[in-house]
C-alpha cells in the first residue's frame, strides 16, 4: 500500500546507509563496542518497572481515582515484574548464539 510512497528511494537510500554504516564500522573499536557483560540487570528492571508504573498508574493517581492500596499494589506488580524482565534480559543476552 505505501510502496509507491518509498519504493523510489529504497536503493539510494540503502546504498547510501551502508556507506555509512562501513565508515562506522572502520573507526569502531573492540573498547568502545558495548558488552552486554557490562549491563546491570537490575537497574534495567528496575527502570522498566518505573516506566511502566509512571504509564500504566501515574495517570489514575493524577486524576485521583485511587487509594493507598493501590498504589502500593501497583508498586508491587511493577517491581515483580520488573525483576522477571531484569532476569530475562539476563538470560537471553547472556545465551551464546552457535548460528553465527
Amino acid at each position: 500500500m505505501t510502496f509507491p510512497l518509498w519504493g523510489w528511494f529504497k536503493t539510494p537510500l540503502k546504498n547510501k546507509w551502508l556507506a555509512f554504516s562501513e565508515r562506522r564500522m572502520a573507526q569502531a573499536t573492540i573498547e568502545t563496542l558495548p558488552r552486554h557483560q557490562e549491563a546491570s540487570y537490575w537497574r534495567m528492571g528496575l527502570l522498566f518497572a518505573l516506566m511502566m508504573f509512571c504509564v500504566m498508574s501515574l495517570p489514575n493517581i493524577i486524576a485521583g481515582q485511587t487509594d493507598i492500596r493501590f498504589i502500593l499494589t501497583e508498586i508491587g506488580i511493577w517491581l515483580v515484574s520488573g525483576g522477571i524482565f531484569g532476569g530475562a534480559m539476563k538470560y537471553i543476552m547472556g545465551k551464546k548464539n552457535d548460528k553465527y
